[in-house]
């Protein structure tokens, strides 16, 4: 008894102990404490209800089918009550069949309703009409709806795979995507004859974007303009670094693959996605490989790349093409128009034409055998070796390619036999390009090509005397990458200097007017390329109001990211390169013909020939472009092109017109520097 009584005392006994029966009072305690809703939810109708609207929702989320199933369902459960229902109240039929196809007939047709007689058949026949307009007209509608939007949005993320041969596929996007495929677009002539090898009449570009939307298309429809085709330029959703979203674009079908790097931003992190992208794309089991431009942003990374992909590939480093163009612009003041002519589309640009007629000729004597173009060398492809025209003593084999500028594919064809006889009177003989003066040079601000930019300046140490870098970027950041890249510079001096160049009183401390040139580079550690440029932009609006309290005005160049900033470059004096534009042009040209990479690298590097600047003074009497490219071959020299003192740049122009130069005008030419 002690202990039964004790029990009773203990608030928190279990009332489901075996042989324990409560009293009333227990009970409705128990009841009391037990909110309410806990009590509605563990009802076992309450659980019946909750079970049946789950499995509900779990077939309504399972898609349209499933949801047309139940609104089929619905109106069945309500044909059957109706009809039963009329049957039942009203006496006007003979069997349940008849009252149940009666009701089928008034949910699906409201045009019945005139036919029935009496209250509770009006009134059964207008509730099934009302229902039916819900079920089916409302709810079916908006099956219906929902299931196109989702279709829609599904196909415009890019979801779905394609099946297409022989297109040109890019991975990724990036701010030189549009400029890409304006490029590709642009150049029909070498496109088409691309396409000609695979039996193709029309160029089908695909993207692979990590997301595709409306922001994405509009920009490229801004771009392209009246160029701009849905059916010709297709995008999908993916990530290319991943085997299955390869497929989904048909790569191992396409006719050339395009992977530049991949963001706008600072260091080599985009090599790693880029190389493993390479090994990924070289996993296909059978077939061939397709053929693959792949841009790094680290040289050091190029054999890794070329590892990576089994097939037929071209690597280019993207830092070293920005890097070397810079520092010949440096070298030769005005060179930056030169180089934006040949990148241009709608200028000249350079092919590459069989010559078989002149298998054994000397390469000095190609000269002559091109009306319309000039030769600058030729391309032995088995080797992938560019060898200049002039400076050696080599012949024109069979399988060798000749590369020349020109306007024009066909316009460039070589003849069928040399123009004149090889022994051609030369005038005078004209001095050789002279070496640039030795310069101090000023580099504000930092990006990735700075490394590769620093290493080509070291290969002139006659040229230039001292280079120095100021940027907002910590020392300590800049000479640990240096030092990780391996730069330790060996003919000219440098100095690292911390400076926000956007801020008169530090730029002023810099003296930049003590320099013979100052280079402002794009700063990629900013978020974006626009904003890069406007940091340019500020940076030099600030350089241009110190230098004009100054007599002495160095040379400026700007290296700019978005071709929307060369309108507001315009003061004189100022050589403006856009990096990402020239780029995207090399990775066209070389997409189309592979050969052009090896003739891209021998032209604008230090090991080899190099475009110039020739002084036109005591060549104001020349008659002729052909006299004239005649006169300076005698030197080891090619006339390409004059640049006149006005800023006029016109490469290749007519040989047998008539040349009128000012002492102030300058030659275009090809040379190879003496000791080399």
């Amino acid at each position: 008894m002690k202990e039964t009584r004790k029990q009773d005392r203990n608030p928190d006994r279990k009332y489901s102990a075996p042989g324990y029966v409560p009293n009333l009072n227990q009970g409705l305690a128990y009841l009391l404490k037990v909110p309410a809703h806990v009590r509605r939810m563990t009802h076992p109708v309450t659980r019946l209800r909750h079970f049946i609207q789950f499995r509900l929702e779990r077939l309504i989320l399972r898609g349209a089918v499933a949801r047309l199933l139940v609104i089929v369902l619905a109106l069945a459960v309500v044909s059957l009550a109706g009809g039963l229902t009329a049957f039942y109240l009203t006496g006007a039929f003979d069997d349940p069949y008849a009252s149940v196809w009666w009701a089928f007939l008034r949910i699906t047709d409201p045009g019945y309703l005139g036919d029935d007689e009496g209250t509770w058949l009006r009134v059964i026949s207008v509730t099934m009409t009302i229902c039916g307009l819900v079920l089916l007209i409302g709810a079916l509608i908006a099956i219906m709806t929902q299931w196109l939007n989702q279709t829609i949005q599904r196909l415009e993320k890019g979801l779905t795979p394609i099946v297409m041969k022989n297109h040109v596929l890019i991975l990724g996007w990036n701010n030189r995507t549009t400029s890409l495929v304006e490029q590709l677009l642009t150049n029909e002539g070498r496109v088409q004859r691309f396409l000609d090898q695979f039996g193709e009449r029309g160029l089908k570009i695909v993207i692979l974007a990590e997301e595709i939307g409306p922001v994405l298309i509009q920009e490229l429809k801004d771009r392209l303009g009246p160029m701009w085709r849905p059916r010709q330029v297709i995008l999908r959703t993916g990530n290319p670094m991943r085997l299955e979203h390869l497929e989904r674009v048909d790569y191992r079908h396409a006719a050339a693959v395009v992977l530049p790097a991949a963001r706008f931003g600072e260091g080599s992190g985009d090599d790693e996605s880029i190389i493993k992208t390479l090994m990924t794309a070289g996993t296909t089991p059978t077939g061939p490989l397709p053929f693959i431009v792949a841009e790094l942003v680290d040289p050091d990374h190029i054999r890794a790349g070329r590892k990576a992909y089994p097939g037929p590939a071209e690597i280019i480093a993207k830092a070293v093409l920005s890097g070397r163009i810079l520092v010949q612009t440096a070298r030769y003041p005005g060179l930056s128009l030169v180089i934006e002519d040949l990148f241009d589309q709608e200028g000249v640009q350079i092919y590459l034409h069989q010559a078989k007629q002149f298998t054994g000729l000397p390469l000095k004597q190609l000269l002559e055998c091109f009306d319309t173009a000039i030769p600058i060398g030729i391309v032995r492809a088995e080797h992938g070796l560019f060898v200049p025209l002039l400076g050696n003593k080599e012949c024109l084999e069979e399988n060798d390619l000749v590369a020349v500028i020109g306007y024009g594919f066909e316009d460039s064809k070589p003849l069928k036999k040399i123009n004149t006889a090889p022994d051609v009177t030369i005038r005078k003989l004209l001095p050789t390009t002279p070496a640039p003066k030795s310069q101090t040079l000023l580099i504000v601000g930092w990006n990735s090509t700075l490394p590769s930019l620093l290493a080509e300046f070291d290969h002139y140490p006659d040229e230039f005397d001292s280079v120095d870098i100021a940027s907002e970027k910590q020392l300590t950041e800049r000479e640990r990458l240096l030092q990780r890249k391996g730069v330790q510079l060996k003919n000219i001096r440098m100095r690292q200097l911390e400076c926000d160049f956007t801020a008169r009183s530090e730029l002023e401390q810099l003296k930049p007017q003590d320099y013979d040139t100052i280079m402002i580079v794009a700063n990629d550690w900013l978020d974006s390329a626009d904003e890069a440029d406007a940091h340019s932009l500020l940076g030099y609006l600030m350089l241009a109001e110190i230098l004009e309290e100054k007599d002495r005005k160095p040379n400026i160049i700007i290296e700019a990211m978005v071709e929307s900033s060369v309108s507001l470059f315009t003061s004189p004096g100022v050589e403006l390169l856009i990096t990402p534009r020239l780029q995207s042009h090399m990775l066209a040209q070389v997409t189309m013909r592979r050969d052009l990479n090896t003739v891209f690298e021998h032209l604008f590097g230090a090991g080899g020939a190099e475009l110039a600047l020739h002084p036109a003074a005591g060549m104001e009497t020349t008659e002729t472009f052909l006299q004239l490219q005649r006169e300076l071959a005698a030197v080891g020299e090619i006339a390409l092109g004059i640049r006149l003192a006005r800023g006029q740049i016109e490469l290749n122009p007519k040989k047998t017109a008539s040349l009128s130069l000012a002492a102030d005008d300058q030659i275009i030419v090809l040379r190879i520097p003496t000791g080399r």
